[in-house]
């Protein structure tokens, strides 16, 4: 059987980081925001095509996130912090 490794891209790490309430992972997105920068607009597009799980509690942290990732990135682009 041949199974190809797969390696995450920096927005799949941001995306699977979000569905955790935890101030760690924010800094790790900001982390990965200046090593690949990402526009809130390119955010915005994967939000709407991550398939999150049908559970609740990880959909309402994934939606939580959403407005803390674009801060980062918006700070990103005007040369702000990269951290929350």
């Amino acid at each position: 059987m041949n199974n190809p490794l797969r390696i995450l891209q920096t927005l799949d790490l941001i995306l699977t980081k979000m569905a955790r309430d935890d101030e760690n992972d924010l800094a790790d997105i900001g982390f990965l925001l200046a090593r690949e920068p990402l526009t809130a607009d390119q955010l915005r597009a994967a939000f709407t095509r991550a398939r999150v799980p049908d559970i609740p509690e990880t959909q309402a942290l994934f939606c939580a996130a959403q407005p803390k990732v674009l801060a980062l990135a918006k700070a990103r682009e005007r040369g702000g912090p990269q951290t929350g």
